[in-house]
């Protein structure tokens, strides 16, 4: 388990709708982990068609749980950025999934509804990208892709 399932794992009671939250909070991490972790193109690509998969519904459903969770993933990308004791080809080599991941959770977002993950992540990693942090070119890289990408 990475750290965000063991901890979402000891705070949940044991109900059919909790059980079903946890499930899906640990296929996201895990989608998440990847997407941090991995620079193979393949990888990324099918990663990030699964994460937008799992989290348009989540968006969509009336049930809070899974509402939160996207908001949770968007909060840890921005976590894996700014990590302490990053070298330049940890970012370089790291980064490549993290527009993707920013990307598939925008895009997630339903349709005819208000847009609140754009514009909390755009904002996020744009204050990235303008500070003086080493890591300010993978936070410049996931805005440029969602602009890209539109």
């Amino acid at each position: 388990l990475v750290p965000e399932q063991q901890a979402r794992k000891n705070s949940e009671t044991s109900s059919s709708g909790d059980e079903v939250a946890r499930l899906l909070g640990d296929l996201g991490d895990n989608l998440i982990h990847i997407l941090e972790r991995v620079k193979h193109d393949g990888t990324v690509e099918k990663s990030h068609l699964g994460f937008v998969a799992l989290m348009s519904p989540m968006l969509s459903s009336s049930d809070e749980r899974l509402n939160i969770l996207p908001y949770q993933w968007l909060t840890r990308l921005r976590q894996f950025v700014l990590r302490p004791n990053q070298t330049l080809s940890d970012i370089v080599r790291r980064s490549a999934g993290l527009p993707y991941a920013f990307n598939a959770i925008i895009k997630s977002e339903p349709r005819g509804l208000p847009k609140k993950l754009l514009p909390m992540g755009m904002k996020m990693f744009l204050e990235i990208a303008t500070g003086s942090a080493r890591n300010n070119g993978a936070a410049g890289d996931c805005v440029t892709f969602a602009f890209e990408s539109r």
